[in-house]
């Protein structure tokens, strides 16, 4: 993520934590999260695994976050002579979502992606 991005998001918060906590909702990884704050990687990883614990998630060291991509690396397969990689979005502590993308996945199919879910009847 660019830092001016970055800098927008963390605009208003006052404490770390917040900071910290609107960056990974951003998408920001952990790693990303410490360089930028200039804090440790714990202590991102301890903010975030600490509200996981209170909503009720996985309070583990496990790569699932609620709301958040896995930031491990997913499950690489062939499907039907095409490599893919299976990524697992936790939506809710005890719900995820899985989908198997092609590990050559463009900017425009990911927003045709984004698009379709955006269209999903409620």
């Amino acid at each position: 993520m660019e830092r001016e991005k970055m800098e927008q998001i963390v605009s208003g918060k006052l404490t770390i934590s917040d900071k910290i906590r609107a960056l990974h909702q951003a998408g920001a990884s952990r790693a990303e999260i410490a360089r930028f704050l200039e804090r440790r990687y714990q202590h991102v990883r301890n903010v975030l695994i600490e509200d996981e614990r209170r909503a009720g998630g996985r309070a583990s060291d496990g790569p699932a976050q609620i709301g958040t991509v896995w930031e491990q690396p997913s499950e690489m397969v062939v499907e039907d002579s095409q490599t893919v990689t299976k990524h697992r979005f936790f939506l809710r502590p005890d719900f995820a979502v899985e989908i198997a993308l092609p590990t050559d996945l463009t900017a425009r199919e990911a927003q045709r992606l984004a698009q379709f879910i955006g269209s999903v009847p409620l």
